[in-house]
Order: C-alpha cells, then sequence, then structure tokens
C-alpha cells in the first residue's frame, strides 16, 4: 500500500474536497522545504521527484473523494493499487519506480509512506506449507475484543490533544474554538497522527504566538497566521517556526539564589563580662612580663 503523506492538507482545498473527479490539484510553491532540499542532494532525487509528481497526477483522478482525501493510491473499490499496477498507469519499469518510492519514504523526506505486499519469494513452497484456515483457529474473542478497546482509546487520546490544541489555539487569537473550521480540524488530526503533538509543542506555539503578537520579534518578524483556523490548519509549520526560534521565546530562568550566611547569635550579657574578664586578664599577664623584662 502506498500512501501519499499528508494529501488531504496539502493538496486539497475547500473547493476540491467536494469534486469526485479532479481535473487539477493544489501544489505548495516555494522550494525551501526540508524534503525538497534533501531530494535534490540525494543519488536519484530528481527523477524521484518527478516519479512524485506523476503519483499525485495519477491520485487526483482518483473518482472516489473519500478514498482519495486519505491519500491512499487505490481503485475506486478501495483496494490499493499494487506497485506493477501503478507502473503500469504511469508507464515506467517497477524497479524504477520501487527505487523512487524507496527514497521518497527515507524519514528525512516522508513524501511517501509505503506497506508493500509481499513479493513472489515470501509465499508457501507447496500446499502444505500454507497456514490453517479461519474454522481451524481457536476462538479468541478476548483479545479481538481488547485490541478494539484499545484502539477506541487511543483514537479518544488523539482526538483529545487535537481539542486541547483548538481551544488553546483560539483563546491565543482571543477568538471562540467553534469557529475553526472543519476542514482545519481534520488536518490537525491527520497531522497529528504523523508528528504526534505533545503538551510541549502547544506550549512552544502559544508562546511563539504571544511574543509575535507582542512584537518581540522586531522588523524581520517570521510570517505567522492571521487567524485561529488557519494556525490550527498549519500548526506544524508553526511548530516549526517556533522551534527555530525557541532561543528567543524561552522564558528566562534566573540565576539561583546564592547561599546564606548564617549570622553568629548575639552574645548574652554574662557571655560578654566573661569575655571582658579574660581580656583584662591577658592585659595583666602583659604588663606584668613587661616589667619583669
Amino acid at each position: 500500500m502506498i500512501t501519499i503523506t499528508g494529501w488531504d492538507r496539502t493538496f486539497e482545498c475547500a473547493a476540491s474536497r467536494k469534486r469526485d473527479h479532479l481535473e487539477w490539484y493544489q501544489c505548495p510553491a516555494g522550494t525551501e522545504s526540508t524534503g525538497l532540499v534533501m531530494l535534490r542532494v540525494k543519488d536519484g532525487g530528481l527523477e524521484a521527484l518527478g516519479v512524485f509528481q506523476l503519483l499525485c497526477q495519477l491520485h487526483a483522478t482518483m473518482g472516489n473523494r473519500e478514498l482519495r482525501r486519505t491519500g491512499t493510491l487505490s481503485r475506486t473499490s478501495g483496494r490499493p493499487l499494487t506497485l506493477e499496477e501503478i507502473a503500469e498507469k504511469l508507464r515506467i519499469q517497477p524497479e524504477k519506480i520501487k527505487k523512487c518510492i524507496d527514497l521518497l519514504a527515507t524519514p528525512e523526506i516522508a513524501w511517501i509512506s509505503k506497506d508493500l505486499p509481499p513479493d513472489a519469494t515470501h509465499l508457501p513452497v507447496s500446499a502444505t506449507d500454507m497456514p490453517p484456515s479461519a474454522i481451524d483457529l481457536p476462538v479468541d474473542d478476548q483479545h479481538i475484543h481488547t485490541d478494539r478497546q484499545t484502539e477506541i482509546k487511543t483514537h479518544k487520546q488523539e482526538v483529545g490533544v487535537c481539542v486541547s490544541i483548538c481551544e488553546e489555539i483560539a483563546k491565543a487569537y482571543g477568538s471562540p474554538a467553534n469557529r475553526i473550521s472543519n476542514e482545519a480540524k481534520r488536518a490537525l488530526f491527520d497531522a497529528h497522527q504523523v508528528q504526534a503533538f505533545t503538551k510541549a509543542d502547544l506550549a512552544l506555539v502559544l508562546r511563539f504566538i504571544a511574543k509575535h503578537k507582542a512584537g518581540k520579534f522586531g522588523k524581520d518578524a517570521p510570517k505567522i497566521a492571521q487567524s485561529a483556523s488557519r494556525a490550527v490548519e498549519a500548526f506544524p509549520e508553526l511548530l516549526q517556526r517556533a522551534e527555530a526560534a525557541r532561543e528567543i521565546i524561552t522564558p528566562y530562568q534566573a540565576p539561583a539564589p546564592m547561599p546564606t550566611i548564617e549570622q553568629p547569635e548575639e552574645l548574652t550579657p554574662e557571655q560578654k563580662k566573661e569575655i571582658a574578664a579574660g581580656f583584662a586578664e591577658l592585659k595583666n599577664k602583659m604588663k606584668i612580663g613587661n616589667q619583669d623584662g
């Protein structure tokens, strides 16, 4: 299974999401994204860039808009396209397609996520090597139920993180959270499933927004979303800018206080008299010694 990472938030817009068949798709502008910079210096990177554009053009023709928005290259029935089928549609040799997809799926580029089906070398040697049929397997409803519970719990946690981000971003912009568009929330949820945002990420972004609104960056202030809805939709980009400005927006931490020196306790009158008597006795001894000399 081959999926174009972040297809819905990157290559779709409000107009395209309403259409089943696209004659065009939106593509990000600029030449300085991290993935593109890394791809240009890789061996075969430009060839992989061309293949990626062809994959996008192929996927944009998907007739089922709900399936298209998942980013997975598949038939309208929902069955993912195989590597050979993609190669045939693009009129490119499967070996070249696989090489380019492997490059596009590397962590430093990550434009593609892949889960390709096994090749013929992974098939059983004979019928006796086949696994048992479903009727021969033990019934284990407990594990199925547990897996579903875990999946539901994980989904709720992911939704909870996204809700917190929407609420806090809305507060930072001084606008109600219910004005954030559904498209922005969907883009945030998709991004969270890939990047797994944390409370620390949200706190960093909120400090970045506060410093930006306070004019702490001066004339060279980085760009920032003008609305809470846009900030939520572009949260990954906002987080990148906040991380780049981390040194500027990190709160000042005062140095640890110096240890206090304990003051000696004040002497009592009796102690003072005793010390004075000792000094007087010492003086007398010194005077007698001088006279003897």
